[in-house]
């Protein structure tokens, strides 16, 4: 009977550390919300502009050039076309090239991202973003193949909700043509016209394991510069373990050269080193 008592608990503890964590990221966003919204009161910010560059993991504030690997919701805001060369700086780099559209409300991408070692493994990648300015509402959807062998697509899905005051808010699932393998929410709250504070959290589909970001943006065109930190734990260890968000220091920059080319470099997001540049012809 002893051993059976202590077992039970032992299973019971097991089954309510995944309450715990759901818990815990309901507490954490329910406050972040009454704090934001009872700070001030700022239009809607949802141009092209507005998103030149990531905060944090990109769910609440995705760039709209990136925002295909972070919240597709944010290609809605690409407002021309523009090529893109991106690069994953790591040893070997992996390149990525495509094409952005869109007319401000509605946008999309599509390109080929290719490994530079042995194996020159290569992934197509296509999303599209769909902005309601009436219902101060943005979804999108992003798709990513093997283009060398005959295999199911991945899905990811993301929406950005604005709440019609300082605060906006994101939210992603990933991976789910194969149930959600990551669910990703975030909250973006404009201070200022130049400054943004942001917090993206993400938990796995079990609700077994939470991470968090938090981060900065301070703008003054034509630049931005981003940090955050991420810090999260689980139920096997308390290291942060998130497809989109990254333990520790993470920083991004961004600048406008004319009218129509922007460079972005990141430091810990996507990759060691990431860099996009996007221009029009």
């Amino acid at each position: 009977m002893i051993f059976a008592s202590t077992r039970l608990t032992q299973v019971n503890c097991m089954e309510a550390a995944p309450m715990n964590l759901r818990d815990r990221t309901i507490n954490i966003f329910a406050s972040a919300i009454l704090i934001l919204i009872s700070i001030g009161d700022v239009t809607w910010a949802g141009s092209e502009e507005d998103h030149t560059v990531t905060v944090s993991g990109g769910i609440a504030q995705p760039s709209g050039a990136t925002s295909v690997f972070e919240n597709p919701a944010g290609l809605a805001f690409n407002s021309r076309f523009r090529l893109t060369a991106q690069a994953m700086l790591d040893s070997p780099p992996t390149l990525r090239g495509g094409v952005l559209m869109g007319n401000g409300n509605v946008g999309g991408t599509a390109g080929i991202t290719r490994r530079t070692d042995s194996s020159n493994h290569s992934d197509a990648f296509l999303g599209m973003g769909i902005q309601v300015p009436a219902l101060r509402f943005t979804l999108g959807v992003a798709a990513f193949a093997d283009v060398n062998s005959v295999s199911s697509p991945s899905f990811n899905i993301g929406a950005l909700i604005d709440s019609g005051q300082a605060l906006t808010l994101g939210v992603v699932a990933r991976s789910v043509d194969n149930g959600v393998g990551e669910w990703g929410a975030g909250l973006r709250y404009k201070y200022s016209g130049q400054t943004y504070f942001v917090l993206d959290s993400t938990v796995d589909s079990d609700f077994g394991s939470l991470a968090l970001q938090p981060g900065l943006m301070l703008s003054a065109s034509p630049a931005a510069l981003t940090f955050s930190y991420g810090f999260g734990s689980s139920q096997r260890s308390s290291r942060l373990h998130s497809q989109q968000l990254h333990e520790g220091f993470s920083a991004g920059a961004s600048l406008k050269l004319g009218s129509t080319t922007q460079c972005q470099l990141y430091y810990h997001h996507l990759a060691e080193l990431y860099t996009a540049v996007s221009f029009g012809l």
